[in-house]
C-alpha cells in the first residue's frame, strides 16, 4: 500500500540527517517552482512526491543494501561503483518497496537523479536542476544557475552537467559514463 506525502515526510524527518532532510524539503519547493517557472505542465502531486523521495536512500546505502539485495538481486559492486550515486540507485527501490510508489516516471527519475541519462523527460531534468540549485544549496555553481534560469530547461540542465563534471575533474574523481552521454546528448539537442 502506498504511503501518503504526509507519511512519507515524517518517516523521512526520522531517518534522514537532519541537514538532508532540510535539503529534501528546499528539493520539493524549487521543483515545484521550477514546473510552474517553466510552465511545464507537470502533475504537481507527481513532482511533488518525486522531488521529496530522491535522497530517501542517503546516508543509509548499507542498510538498505543488505535489506533489499537479495529481494532485488542488487550486484554490490554495480551499486557501489560509484559510491556518491549509490543513494539513487537504492532510492528507486526503497521508495518502490517501502513507500509503495508505483510510478515508473518518479522511481526513474530517483534512479538517474544523480548521474542523468540520454533523452531525459521534464520530471528528470526537474529533479536533477531542483537537487542543484535548491535554497540550502551555498556553493558559488548553484547561484549561478539560479541566476540562468531565464536561459531555459535544457541550457541550465546542461549548465549543472558542465559544472559538475569540472568538479569532478579538479577532484580528481572517476565521472559515471552516464553523466558524460546525458550531457552530449543534451549538448547536440541544444546544438541543433
Amino acid at each position: 500500500m502506498a504511503s501518503t506525502v504526509d507519511e512519507i515526510r515524517e518517516d523521512l524527518s526520522k531517518k534522514l540527517e537532519k541537514d538532508r532532510y532540510i535539503h529534501v524539503l528546499g528539493v520539493v519547493e524549487a521543483g515545484l517552482r521550477l514546473n510552474q517557472y517553466y510552465k511545464l505542465g507537470l502533475d504537481k502531486d507527481q513532482v511533488e512526491l518525486t522531488m521529496l523521495l530522491h535522497d530517501c536512500a542517503k546516508g543509509l546505502e548499507e542498510e538498505y543494501f543488505e535489506r533489499y539485495k537479495d529481494k532485488y538481486k542488487l550486484n554490490r559492486d554495480e551499486i557501489f561503483e560509484f559510491p556518491a550515486l549509490a543513494h539513487a540507485y537504492l532510492g528507486a527501490v526503497v521508495a518502490k518497496d517501502l513507500y509503495g510508489v508505483d510510478d515508473p516516471e518518479i522511481l526513474e527519475a530517483i534512479r538517474i537523479h544523480t548521474c542523468g541519462k540520454e533523452d531525459m523527460n521534464d520530471l528528470e531534468k526537474v529533479l536533477l536542476l531542483a537537487d542543484f540549485i535548491e535554497v540550502n544549496r551555498r556553493f558559488e555553481n548553484a547561484g549561478i544557475v539560479r541566476q540562468s534560469l531565464d536561459l531555459g530547461l535544457d541550457k541550465c540542465v546542461l549548465m549543472t552537467f558542465d559544472m559538475t563534471i569540472k568538479h569532478l575533474i579538479d577532484v580528481n574523481a572517476i565521472i559515471d559514463l552516464e553523466t558524460l552521454r546525458a550531457r552530449n546528448y543534451l549538448q547536440r539537442r541544444i546544438d541543433e
